[in-house]
């Protein structure tokens, strides 16, 4: 089967429908970060006296971390294990089962929101942990799923998942901020949001499928499944010889992806070690106004990194540099450090080490902005670099071992959130 007698994607359906699939594969994940005044007054000192910055309780300054590193453990080991044997479980199975998860403990999240739990916030806290742990091992199962699917269409089609992450961001951004202008209650406006959460997931198994029976979305499943036959047979006598003919052709796809590999884990190290456990305790130099008290966090924390990291994955998809040389790719990566000092040096609060350098407004949002931008085009470049690299019967694989950089990524950046945490507190 060849390429150029591929059916056409009417419409877009189907890239549009992997966009979608990015985008939920990080629906909960963003929801629970954006809801941040929900979780400040969940976690309130309820003995009375007004919420000041220096009188947070110590669930309401390390929520974040904690929360960070509580999604990262599934996140990492989901990813590693889809990334070694995901191809033994069904895909329907994967992508159904996963999102059917997602939906359950969003649903129970958007429920306790309407419970008072100031006489249980320990126990409230735990729950909410333990539905963070659910909903992050379903989606970063799904993500290791949708990115090893997208790698057997054309190369735009890993960027329509790579940009659907990000318009998740934006999306959940947005949500929050007209749901806060209405002037709703923290637990309403968590409440809209999850809710939202939930129908979102239910439209995006929908469209998945109807975009799983369409010619387009067949022809490249069944050229990537001739592939693999034929590879199989020309294979056929090193598998013959050796017994473990599935870990030596992963180390041979590992070896050709593993700078790819670094530079994404190394771009989710640095955001999850400063965005959002550092970066949300930036206090502006005014108090006392609507814009800093209110929309100051939503608005610069969230939906301007988050639009900056979309730019940055469209970027990527548009110039494709450097997508073919996986060295130029991770020196950008290292560059990209130097943000974390920078945050630092910002004026974080509360702080009891380290003197604040930085008191701009201004300049702490061209760092959130650059920030944000980096990620999204490092992310990008690097999963598009990945399936560039190897031959077509060895993409999926080459894609679902990029998940499992991502994911430890996720993990060595949010215990390194929590180490900063405490050492700047």
């Amino acid at each position: 089967m060849e390429n150029n007698k591929a059916p056409e994607d009417k419409y877009s359906f189907n890239y549009w429908s992997f966009y979608l699939l990015g985008m939920i594969t990080m629906l909960p994940w963003c929801f629970f970060l954006a809801a941040e005044q929900y979780w400040q007054f969940k976690f309130r000192d309820v003995s009375g006296g007004n919420f000041t910055v220096a009188n947070q309780t110590q669930l309401q300054i390390r929520f974040q971390s904690n929360l960070a590193v509580t999604a990262s453990v599934p996140t990492t080991i989901c990813l590693i294990l889809h990334a070694c044997f995901g191809y033994f479980i069904p895909l329907q199975l994967r992508i159904v089962g996963t999102q059917t998860m997602m939906i359950l403990t969003l649903m129970i999240t958007s429920i306790l929101t309407q419970v008072d739990t100031d006489s249980w916030q320990n126990e409230f806290f735990w729950i909410t942990m333990a539905c963070a742990f659910i909903a992050n091992a379903s989606s970063s199962t799904l993500a290791g799923t949708v990115f090893s699917l997208a790698g057997q269409f054309p190369s735009r089609y890993v960027s329509s998942v790579v940009s659907g992450q990000a318009i998740s961001g934006i999306f959940i951004s947005v949500v929050t901020i007209v749901t806060i202008s209405t002037g709703v209650s923290a637990p309403m406006v968590a409440f809209f949001c999850f809710s939202i959460g939930t129908v979102a997931i239910c439209a995006s198994l929908t469209c998945y499928f109807y975009a799983s029976r369409r010619p387009f979305f067949l022809y490249y499943i069944a050229l990537t499944q001739t592939s693999k036959r034929i590879s199989s047979i020309d294979d056929r006598p090193l598998r013959m010889q050796n017994k473990s003919w599935r870990t030596t052709r992963f180390i041979r796809i590992f070896r050709k992806v593993r700078l790819f590999g670094f530079a994404l884990w190394l771009a989710f190290v640095v955001t999850q070690a400063a965005h959002p456990a550092i970066t949300l305790k930036v206090v502006p130099q005014q108090k006392g106004t609507v814009w800093t008290d209110v929309y100051f966090v939503p608005v610069i924390n969230y939906l301007v990194f988050f639009l900056s990291d979309y730019v940055g994955r469209l970027s990527a998809e548009f110039l494709e540099w450097p997508a073919t040389n996986d060295v130029k790719t991770c020196l950008l990566a290292v560059v990209r450090i130097a943000f974390v000092p920078a945050f630092l040096a910002c004026n974080v609060q509360p702080r009891g080490n380290l003197p604040v350098l930085i008191q701009s407004d201004e300049i702490f949002i061209a760092l959130i902005i650059g920030f944000g931008f980096g990620n999204g085009y490092l992310s990008n470049i690097s999963m598009i670099g990945a399936p560039l690299a190897v031959e077509q019967p060895d993409k999926e694989m080459a894609a679902a071992i990029m998940t499992g950089f991502l994911g430890v990524g996720l993990a060595c950046g949010s215990i390194l959130s929590w180490i900063t945490v405490v050492i700047i507190s």
